[in-house]
């Protein structure tokens, strides 16, 4: 779709930082610096979306939250993925957002988020500029622990 940032990324018409692919599936980071699993093929949302690539997508996350986690040795992640603009879906491209956690400002959070819905713009990551930190710094990179040729 000429329209769609995310293909226009996944063509190399716009910029982004990869850290890994497969054959139907790419990551790279959000313009807030967090690891995003996106399709190459075009699917506009979840409800379009057929089981089986759900599960390869599904497959790639999970593969990514272990890099994330050992990478940034950070307590925890969350995944986060919105269908629609009612539930704040801001690009039609189905992607999932990957944010690194830490115990210690979650539950600052949470006390403070008590009463409140959380939503992903209300969940700190432990440090989402240390992402890009993890590449070629001295230990595996993410890169290497997302695509299995680092210790993991």
């Amino acid at each position: 779709m000429d329209d769609c940032i995310f293909c226009r990324i996944i063509a190399r018409e716009a910029p982004a930082t990869f850290l890994t692919q497969t054959n139907q599936v790419i990551v790279f980071l959000s313009l807030e610096r967090h690891p995003l699993v996106v399709p190459k093929s075009h699917v506009r949302d979840i409800f379009t979306l057929s089981d089986t690539f759900g599960a390869t997508i599904m497959r790639e996350a999970i593969r990514l939250a272990r890099a994330v986690k050992a990478g940034l040795r950070c307590d925890g992640v969350y995944l986060a993925q919105a269908n629609e603009p009612a539930a704040g879906q801001d690009v039609f491209h189905f992607h999932l957002h990957i944010y690194p956690s830490c115990t210690a400002i979650a539950m600052a959070h949470a006390t403070s988020a008590r009463h409140r819905w959380f939503r992903h713009e209300s969940r700190p990551p432990c440090d989402r500029y240390k992402v890009t930190d993890c590449f070629g710094r001295g230990r595996p990179s993410l890169r290497s622990r997302a695509t299995g040729t680092g210790r993991m």
